[in-house]
């Protein structure tokens, strides 16, 4: 603990109160029983088999990842790229243009 204040405390309840922010402000106009209602008439087992091809595809990516940087003389192992290209994914989904995940896991590569 540094200081009078726990620093990560606080950043950790910064990003729940942005987080929580951001979901109440996505989640404010909708219908729950509604939501609810379409959530239960999915296809289980199309959910599952989506879920994993779209979990597959992101281990696919990593892989091509640490191959990729081990050819340019950077080797980086499979459990290290897996967080950066799960947090490229997340910014490519949720920024403008598809190079801002791309642009992300480049810098999370480069710490690395």
């Amino acid at each position: 603990m540094r200081g009078p204040y726990n620093r990560p405390m606080i950043r950790l309840l910064v990003k729940l109160a942005i987080s929580g922010g951001l979901v109440w402000f996505l989640l404010r106009r909708v219908d729950a029983a509604a939501l609810v209602q379409q959530i239960a008439s999915v296809d289980r087992l199309a959910l599952l088999i989506a879920l994993a091809l779209a979990a597959a595809t992101l281990l696919c990516a990593a892989l091509r990842w640490s191959a990729v940087l081990a050819a340019m003389g950077h080797p980086i192992g499979f459990r290290a790229l897996l967080p950066v290209v799960l947090i490229g994914q997340f910014f490519s989904q949720i920024l403008p243009t598809g190079i801002g995940g791309d642009v992300v896991r480049l810098l999370l590569a480069r710490r690395l």
